[in-house]
């Protein structure tokens, strides 16, 4: 098998940078998105599990926290996957980066 040229390197490079920088760089906030919901989902799970208003006196603050709770529990699954995806493909480009700078 010949060896790739230099342009052919440098053109893949180019489009692996394009593509880092177009579809993985702008969805990086679902990271922070994933770890928010994940914080407020066990929050409000560890509460309403361990700490529990027993006397039947909810607030305001008890009613915006259930659903919260329950709203990030919905979005979790969702963004699991959309996370672990973006996290394999983030890795994979920069691996294949990697490769095209060895060769040089």
């Amino acid at each position: 098998m010949n060896k790739a040229s230099k342009n052919w390197r440098l053109i893949k490079r180019a489009t692996l940078e394009r593509a880092q920088r177009t579809a993985i760089d702008p969805l990086q906030p679902l990271y922070t998105l994933f770890a928010i919901l994940t914080a407020i989902y066990l929050g409000g799970v560890g509460r309403f599990t361990f700490f529990s208003v027993r006397d039947g006196a909810y607030s305001w603050f008890d009613a915006v926290q259930v659903v919260s709770t329950a709203l990030s529990g919905l979005l979790l699954p969702v963004l699991a996957g959309s996370v672990i995806v973006l996290c394999f493909i983030s890795s994979k480009i920069e691996r294949l980066v990697r490769e095209c700078d060895q060769l040089r």
